[in-house]
Parts: structure tokens; C-alpha cells; sequence
């Protein structure tokens, strides 16, 4: 979208070393790594932070892996079969190909809306695009911000160099 588009990566970077005190956190090869990111067009989308941040800053600080990469990134899905508080929705999964990560082949996936009655939409239709985060659905999607959810994420995949995934 415009917002990201529009930001300035010289602010961005002084937000990265500064605000997050990257400027301690990481050794030089680390931080020429990130600055050469940054400058070849890396947004503060979340994408950018789960393809580029390796190490997991949640619960625990350890290094991601393929499979927690694609849990953690926002993916969007659309819903094939509707149940009572789960859906199976079609999607891309992150694969390594040429030793690089990309979108693989749409597959069917198990995601969870509800739990107890409780969840974060109502029952979608069948057709609609949501969006994904750890298993679960985030919300109904327009076609809109789907197209701009799978921009950022190619985005942030194209400036990934080859992987250091197993």
C-alpha cells in the first residue's frame, strides 16, 4: 500500500539500530547484512521481519526454521470447506527451491476460526480470501488486500538471498 511505499529508509534503518537497539544486538556482519537490505528496498511489513530477522523474538529466541517462517508470516487462504471451527483453505506454503525460499504449489490446509464459539470473524463463505497467522484465520480479506498481502510477501521473499534453512 501507499504507507509503505512512502517510507523513508534512512528513518527506518535509525529505527532498527536505534529504538531496537540492533546497533548492540548484532555484530558487524549481521548489521552490513541488514543495511544492505534495507537500502535495496526492505518495508517494515511483517513479512520483512520473518524473512529477514532470523531469530524468533516472541516466547523464545531461537532461529526460525521453514516451518515456523510460514506459520509466523501472514498468509491468506481461500476457503474451500466450512466447519464448525475450522476451515480448509487453499494456499501457498513457503517451500526452499534452488536453495531459496518461495511460494510452492497451492495446497489444501486445516485453519482454525473459532474456538469455544469464540473467534476473530464469523463463518466466511465458501470462496472468500482470509488471512492466516499461526493456524489461525485473522480476518475476511478483500480481493484488494490480498493482492497487497502477496505483494509484500514476494516482495520480502525476492530480496532474500539463498537461505540458510535446512
Amino acid at each position: 500500500n501507499n504507507l509503505l511505499r512512502n517510507v523513508d529508509l534512512s528513518k527506518f534503518y535509525e529505527h532498527l539500530l536505534e529504538d531496537h537497539s540492533l546497533r548492540k544486538k548484532l555484530d558487524i556482519k549481521s548489521k552490513d547484512t541488514l543495511t544492505n537490505k534495507i537500502y535495496r528496498g526492505v518495508k517494515p511489513h511483517h513479512s520483512f521481519h520473518v524473512f529477514h530477522i532470523y531469530k524468533r523474538t516472541g516466547n523464545t529466541e531461537t532461529l526460525h526454521t521453514l516451518n515456523t517462517m510460514n506459520e509466523c508470516r501472514i498468509s491468506w487462504g481461500q476457503v474451500k470447506e466450512i466447519f464448525p471451527d475450522k476451515l480448509i483453505v487453499q494456499y501457498n506454503p513457503l517451500v526452499i527451491e534452488n536453495e531459496k525460499v518461495n511460494l510452492g504449489p497451492l495446497i489444501n490446509r486445516e485453519v482454525f476460526y473459532n474456538l469455544n464459539d469464540q473467534g476473530f470473524l464469523k463463518p466466511p463463505a465458501t470462496g472468500d480470501w482470509v488471512s492466516i497467522h499461526w493456524g489461525w484465520v485473522c480476518e475476511k480479506l478483500t480481493l484488494r488486500q490480498k493482492n497487497n498481502l502477496e505483494f509484500w510477501t514476494n516482495h520480502h521473499l525476492n530480496l532474500l538471498g539463498k537461505t540458510y534453512l535446512n
